[in-house]
Formats: C-alpha cells, sequence, structure tokens
C-alpha cells in the first residue's frame, strides 16, 4: 500500500484517476480518490452483454487513445501498471472519456532497470512473456490493453475458457491463440491494432506512444470534410495544401498537415500544446493531427 500511494503521488495526468490524499483510523489506511461515477469498463460490458448488444467502434478507439495516453505517461516515467484490465478503467463524461486506475501492483522502475521479475496480474490478462517465467517490461502493459480492447469487442477475454485449463490457457497466450473478431462488424484498421497489440514478441507489439499515436488519427474525422486542391509549401515536419472546405459551402482554405510520426517526444508535446493550448502539452484532442 505504501508503494501505491508513492507512486500516486507522482502522477499527473488528465486520463489517470487522480489521488488526493490519504488518513489512517483505527488501524486503517484510507485513500482520497477522485470519484469515477461512470463506472469501468467492466461494468459497461457487463451491461452491453445483458442487452445483447455491442459497444460502437468509434467508443473504443475514443477509450484505446484515452488509455494509451495514460500509459505513454507511465512509461516516460518509467513506471509499470502491471495490472490494466477493464475493471481497472473508469468511464467519464457519459462514455466519452476514459481513466486508468488501481495502482495496487504497479512498480516504478530506477533509471537503471528495465523489467521487473515479480508475476502479478490477473492471469486471463497476463502477457506471454509473464507465463513463461520471463521479466515483465513495458510491453506487457500493452499486452494487458490488447486483452482489454478485444475484450470490449468481442464482450469476453481473448484467452478465456470454461474450463479454466491454467495449462491451456498458458498454451493460447504464449502462441497467441484467440477468436478471430468478424470483419463485418469491426474495421480492418481495428482488428489489425488488436493483432498488433497481442504480438507473443514484447520487442515486436507497439509502445503506448506508438498506439496513442495511431488511436489518435484514428479519431480524426474532419480531414474527410476536405478536398484537396494543390500544395503550398513544406517544412521539416508538415506541408500546408489548398483544400476545399467541403462542409463550409466549399469555402477555399490553407489547410495545414502535421506530421507527427517524424517528431521525438518533446516536439510532439509542442505540437499538441500548441494547437490545443486551453488543455496544455498532455492534451490529446486530434482535431489538428490529420491523417
Amino acid at each position: 500500500m505504501e508503494t501505491e500511494i508513492t507512486i500516486l503521488q507522482m502522477l499527473d495526468h488528465p486520463n489517470l484517476i487522480k489521488y488526493h490524499t490519504h488518513f489512517g483510523h483505527h488501524g486503517d489506511l484510507f485513500l482520497v480518490m477522485e470519484l469515477a461515477s461512470g463506472g469501468t469498463l467492466a461494468n459497461k460490458i457487463d451491461q452491453v452483454k445483458e442487452q445483447e448488444k455491442r459497444i460502437e467502434e468509434h467508443f473504443l478507439w475514443r477509450w484505446l487513445c484515452d488509455v494509451a495516453s495514460a500509459l505513454a505517461y507511465l512509461h516516460k516515467r518509467r513506471v509499470l501498471h502491471r495490472d490494466i484490465k477493464p475493471s481497472h478503467i473508469f468511464i467519464f463524461q457519459n462514455g466519452l472519456q476514459a481513466k486508468l486506475g488501481d495502482f495496487g501492483l504497479s512498480k516504478a522502475f530506477s533509471d537503471t532497470t528495465q523489467c521487473a521479475m515479480s508475476c502479478v496480474g490477473t492471469p486471463l490478462y497476463m502477457a506471454p512473456e509473464i507465463v513463461r517465467g520471463e521479466p515483465y517490461s513495458y510491453g506487457s502493459d500493452i499486452w494487458s490493453l490488447g486483452c482489454s480492447l478485444y475484450e470490449m469487442a468481442a464482450l469476453v477475454q481473448p484467452f478465456t475458457r470454461s474450463d479454466m485449463d491454467f495449462v491451456a490457457l498458458g498454451h493460447a497466450i504464449t502462441n497467441a491463440e484467440y477468436p478471430d473478431l468478424p470483419p463485418e462488424v469491426w474495421s480492418t484498421d481495428f482488428i489489425n491494432m488488436v493483432s498488433k497489440i497481442l504480438t507473443v514478441d514484447p520487442l515486436h507489439r507497439p509502445s503506448a506512444q506508438t498506439v496513442l499515436d495511431l488511436a489518435a488519427c484514428k479519431l480524426v474525422s474532419r480531414i474527410q470534410d476536405f478536398q484537396i486542391i494543390g500544395s503550398i509549401g513544406r517544412g521539416q515536419f508538415s506541408e500546408v495544401h489548398r483544400a476545399l472546405w467541403k462542409s463550409s459551402g466549399e469555402r477555399e482554405v490553407a489547410l495545414k498537415r502535421i506530421q507527427i510520426y517524424e517528431m521525438d517526444d518533446d516536439a510532439r508535446s509542442e505540437v499538441y500544446a500548441e494547437a490545443n493550448p486551453q488543455f496544455g502539452p498532455a492534451s490529446m484532442d486530434p482535431l489538428w493531427i490529420l491523417d
């Protein structure tokens, strides 16, 4: 518990459940945390299953963007969550925002440490390297995020078994054997994202920052409102085009495309802050990031 408090005190991000304070009372320790009145994604999954419906894909991209933003923040500060699952992802703003919480199993690395040897987490979301008894690293968090993303779509965990045969479960996880998501229901981009994240080799999984960038760009629909006419100029990380703004009466405008994938983390943060000053450097409002 002291570890959780220490980690909570050093974190401040819009997609992490906020820690306020803690106190002791009659031998018990109480944490005062931000209230998540919208419940968890696990609650949402149960609700949708009861209604025999499914969660719309655009919500999944939004939540993936939010949780990946939180993970990128954590990993940059050398903190592992180690227990990512839908019951630890909380919903705000009527489903428009997700926040990552519950840091009871989290671990902060020293400047020289790259992995953790302890075997922790929830088995159905446990990465292949953990099942094999190998170290826990940043990629292990990404795997658990991928399992959660799959569950949000399929409404069941990718490696769930009715008999809970742990030998068979371990085999399925270490070989990434899970039922395909139906292409008639989910977009190719979404299915490919799940596949990239649920890669057996942790070195081949995308980083949290890469997942964040890809998810943010998927939220950009406004590019469809423009018709490119020609190029005006090009800079190191950007290019400017003449375009017709179709949703504004075909008004002719200058449309600037910012190539965020070629930037380092600091430059990318500066771009977000400049484009969205009311949100600050950690903002992931994607309206200025054009695919």
